[in-house]
């Protein structure tokens, strides 16, 4: 028989009557509702062990690039050397170091060596970053913005009265003003792979950065005026590995710019696609102008299409809050493109292996959409 909370009474008393979650709460839920259960209903954690391992390099990374752009105004970080750029990051990783994990003195040589080629990883990164929001008309406009505190959470409402308040933290909040419209677009920090794919937000997954955008475009106008959604971008924070045999240095410059183009979903507006990057060959985002408009390609939605993902958004939590509420937490785990149970700690207690998996498999945008469609008239 497939695992449930019998009585929905004690589902409310495990997840409260009203539930805070975060956008990659929604996404865990997706994958599998009894992990989500095991996690955030019995909070059943696994051990960790005290290492910098990629999670806290990303950490770091993270407060490398908030420190650095909250500092520094476009004005002031166009003008910056490379001695300077270096020497901030070198200081905040000090910082870091002594404020975060116990200070210098009982690292040893490797751990400093290793800190050492991230300060030269981040000077690449930084100053990547730096030429790319030099050619934008967009601004950065918040660093690691608190959905929940610095704006109202995004908060959908059962049918049965209860509310469903989704708050995150966000990377980057980016704003271009033109006379006639404000755009907003967000950026996601990202030391892993990472690719957008718009038919994931059918199996409930890659909403993270969507719900952001939907949440700072209906709650943000008190901080930031009235928006007009402008996209996500993923933005690679790594420095790519090259071969650079029989390359030269503007070739291995070339390749690094390649690796750090932004990957997502934009506008198909030719003012947002402009105004983000004015380079011949769409050297920063993957979206080129072709005879004075966006040529079409998957990563460009209109402004009717936002509209019909952010419905679908709220769809999604709803059906959360409804199937957490009813008790519903069997083990349905999303296979195909992502694996709910290849690194999932709770394998040997789910019961999986008796039931059906759900298949994620890729569409192309248009079917997207005609789904979506669908879904609204069944609505």
């Amino acid at each position: 028989e497939p695992f449930r909370i019998e009585h929905p009474a004690n589902a409310r008393l495990l997840f409260g009557e009203n539930l805070t979650v975060s956008a990659s709460q929604v996404e865990k839920f997706s994958l599998c509702r009894f992990s989500y259960f095991c996690n955030y209903g019995l909070r059943i954690q696994e051990r960790r062990k005290a290492e910098i391992n990629p999670m806290e390099y990303g950490t770091l990374v993270h407060y490398i690039l908030e420190q650095f752009f909250t500092k520094y105004s476009k004005k002031e970080y166009s003008v910056l050397s490379e001695q300077e750029i270096s020497a901030f990051i070198r200081d905040t990783v000090k910082a870091y170091l002594e404020g975060y994990l116990g200070g210098s003195e009982t690292k040893q040589k490797s751990f400093l060596y290793r800190l050492d080629v991230l300060c030269a990883n981040l000077l690449v990164i930084v100053t990547h970053i730096i030429a790319e929001l030099c050619q934008s008309d967009f601004e950065v406009a918040d660093c690691e913005l608190k959905i929940g505190r610095d704006i109202p959470s995004y908060t959908v409402q059962l049918p049965g009265g209860q509310n469903i308040a989704v708050c995150g933290s966000v990377d980057r909040v980016d704003v271009m003003k033109t006379e006639e419209d404000s755009f907003l677009r967000i950026i996601d920090y990202k030391t892993g792979g990472k690719t957008f794919r718009l038919s994931d937000i059918l199996f409930g997954l890659n909403l993270q950065m969507l719900m952001y955008l939907c949440s700072i475009q209906s709650q943000g106008s008190a901080r930031y005026g009235d928006l007009t959604p402008a996209g996500i971008l993923y933005m690679p924070a790594v420095v790519p590995n090259i071969r650079a045999d029989g390359l030269d240095e503007e070739k291995i410059k070339n390749k690094i710019d390649s690796d750090f183009q932004m990957n997502g979903l934009l506008l198909d507006d030719v003012r947002v696609i402009k105004g983000m990057d004015k380079t011949e060959g769409a050297k920063y985002i993957p979206v080129k102008i072709s005879e004075g408009s966006p040529k079409k390609c998957d990563s460009l939605a209109t402004l009717a299409q936002f509209g019909k993902i952010f419905e679908k958004l709220q769809s999604t939590v709803a059906q959360m809050g409804e199937k957490l509420f009813d008790g519903d937490v069997q083990a349905i785990p999303l296979k195909g493109g992502a694996d709910a149970c290849q690194y999932c700690p709770y394998d040997r207690v789910c019961g999986y292996r008796r039931g059906e998996p759900v298949t994620v498999f890729k569409m192309d945008n248009d079917e997207v959409f005609e789904q979506l469609d669908r879904e609204g008239g069944a609505e």
